[in-house]
C-alpha cells in the first residue's frame, strides 16, 4: 500500500495533479470545443460536448437524472446524430435507437459537405496549439475525426487524473493521517491555490467563519 513521507508531501502531489487537469486537460478540451464552434459555426459547443461524451462513456449520459429542457435536449441530441454520422458511426447509432423502436434517418450530411475548407489566421493558431503544427484538413469529415479523437483522449486523462487524485493519494492519505475527506480536499484546494501564487487569507477565513458556523448550529446537541 502507497504511504506518504509526510501529510504536506501528499498535498504537494494531489495539488501538482490538480493543476496539471486545470493548466494542461481543461484549457484543452476549451480549445478544442472552441475549434469545432469556428469551424462549423455552430451557436454553441455543447453539441460536440455532447456527442463527446456519448462516444467516451460508452452511451451513458453524465448526470442522468439531470432534467433537460425539450428544445436543449432536442438540439443536443441532433447535433450527436450529425456528429455520428459524420464520424461514420451512422450504422451504430441507428441500430442502438432500432432497438428500442426508434427509426433514424438524416437528410444531410452536412460534414460531408465541408470538402474546401479554409481556415482563417485564428483557426489556424489554434489547430496548431492542439495539434503541434499539423495544418488543417480542408474535409469536414477529417477535422470532425481529429477534434474528436483528441477530445475524447482528453476526456480519458481528466477521468484518470481525477481518478489517481481520489483513489491513490485522498483516500489514502485521510487513512494515514486520519482526515475527513471533505477537509483534506480544502487543504488541496489551498495548497493548489499557493502554487498558483494567490493569497489564501481570505479562503481560510472564510472556512473559519463556516466552522464557527456549524459549531453554533450545533450547540443545542453538545
Amino acid at each position: 500500500m502507497k504511504e506518504f513521507k509526510t501529510y504536506e508531501e501528499s498535498l504537494e502531489e494531489a495539488a501538482l495533479a490538480k493543476i496539471e487537469i486545470n493548466e494542461i486537460f481543461k484549457p484543452a478540451a476549451s480549445r478544442q470545443r472552441k475549434l469545432w464552434k469556428m469551424i462549423f459555426s455552430e451557436k454553441d459547443a455543447s453539441k460536440f460536448a455532447f456527442a463527446k461524451n456519448m462516444i467516451y462513456y460508452q452511451a451513458g449520459i453524465p448526470e442522468a437524472d439531470s432534467p433537460a429542457k425539450m428544445e436543449k435536449m432536442r438540439a443536443q441530441l441532433g447535433g450527436m446524430l450529425e456528429i455520428m454520422f459524420g464520424l461514420g458511426l451512422g450504422d451504430n447509432i441507428k441500430q442502438y435507437f432500432k432497438e428500442v423502436g426508434i427509426e433514424i434517418n438524416l437528410t444531410h450530411d452536412k460534414y460531408e459537405e465541408i470538402s474546401t475548407f479554409q481556415p482563417n489566421d485564428k483557426i489556424k493558431s489554434l489547430w496548431d496549439l492542439e495539434f503541434f503544427g499539423e495544418p488543417v484538413p480542408s474535409s469536414g469529415k477529417a477535422i470532425l475525426k481529429k477534434l474528436m479523437d483528441n477530445a475524447t483522449h482528453t476526456e480519458s486523462d481528466i477521468v484518470q487524473s481525477n481518478k489517481f487524485i481520489n483513489e491513490e493519494i485522498i483516500d489514502v492519505a485521510c487513512a494515514q493521517f486520519d482526515i475527513g475527506a471533505s477537509a483534506y480536499k480544502q487543504a488541496v484546494d489551498l495548497t493548489v491555490a499557493e502554487k498558483n501564487g494567490k493569497s489564501i487569507q481570505e479562503k481560510l477565513d472564510a472556512i473559519e467563519e463556516n466552522r464557527k458556523a456549524q459549531d453554533k448550529a450545533l450547540e443545542p446537541f453538545h
